[in-house]
């Protein structure tokens, strides 16, 4: 949204090829229409499988002018890919892959990286797989540097929750800041993503987690989630719409964690793009219209907005 702070960005890939359900001509053309939408800045792009798809979306990206991010997640767990595994042959496989994913992101002009770490361990091993961590995220940054040196591509880590739903290593803003110091020591390419989606879920609230991540955070997502009813069917990390019954997230709370990154100093923060992004992440619920989602994140963008 021109005028703003921030830019406003939407993850595309869920829009565009709802629940993995596969790459279409009509997923393709929503891309298009995203990228022309003037209400946003910004998208966060991903891996699309089909190669003529994957060139006609990235041109797309390429003439619309928007700041692009790049997003890893769904390839994460899709692929069950765990950068701080015990086991080298699984971890180098991992970091093989994000490889991959940093090169696509990088034919798209990217200039941020957003993935995330392997699954969460008992707390005896965990000092082990924060080591593993570390030398893996420093592998991808040092990765990212030798293929664009100019402007490396700025590896984001994100977010998730530790116990409910993606239980993930990095489920707490501070174990986030924990890992974050250790790597930039040696990383400058290196930044954290916040969620507020994910907040619930890691029983954080929003001052805490960016007073804790500020120094690192160069990227944030916003979405809703659900999580006081485990018999509802999108308990869970699973974005659903803005102010559904039973979520946690509206444009109040939205609002609030917008007051929270401004506060934290977000706004004026160093990041790559050329603003700091806001990237909403809502996935269509089955049988739901795409476009519906794009229209609930404008409305509730625009009725957050200060």
């Amino acid at each position: 949204m021109k005028g703003n702070k921030y830019y406003w960005g939407i993850a595309m890939n869920p829009v565009a090829f709802p629940a993995r359900a596969g790459e279409t001509a009509e997923g393709v053309e929503r891309c298009r229409g995203i990228l022309a939408d003037p209400f946003f800045d910004a998208v966060e792009a991903g891996w699309i499988k089909t190669p003529e798809y994957r060139k006609k979306v990235r041109r797309a990206a390429e003439e619309s002018g928007k700041e692009i991010a790049y997003g890893c997640g769904p390839e994460i767990f899709a692929e069950n890919l765990n950068i701080n595994s015990r086991d080298e042959a699984e971890r180098t496989r991992a970091v093989s892959r994000l490889k991959q994913l940093a090169d696509d992101a990088m034919d798209y002009g990217a200039k941020t990286l957003v993935f995330c770490g392997g699954p969460n361990v008992a707390a005896e091993l965990k000092g082990e797989a924060f080591r593993f961590l570390v030398d893996s995220i420093g592998e991808l940054c040092a990765f990212c540097r030798e293929a664009r040196p100019q402007k490396p591509l700025v590896v984001s880590l994100e977010l998730f929750d530790s116990k409910i739903d993606k239980k993930r290593i990095i489920g707490s803003s501070a174990d986030a800041a924990l890992i974050a110091r250790r790597v930039v020591k040696d990383h400058p390419n290196f930044s954290l993503t916040l969620d507020l989606s994910h907040l619930p879920l890691m029983g954080e609230t929003a001052q805490g987690a960016v007073s804790r991540c500020r120094p690192f955070l160069q990227h944030a997502h916003v979405g809703n989630c659900v999580i006081k009813d485990a018999a509802h069917p999108l308990y869970g990390d699973k974005h659903p719409p803005f102010g559904i019954e039973g979520g946690e997230i509206g444009a109040e709370e939205l609002a609030a964690f917008l007051a929270a990154l401004d506060a934290g100093g977000y706004a004026s923060a160093r990041t790559p793009s050329r603003r700091p992004l806001v990237i909403a992440e809502v996935f269509p619920r089955a049988g739901e219209n795409p476009l519906d989602v794009v229209k609930n994140i404008k409305e509730t963008l625009s009725a957050a907005a200060p």
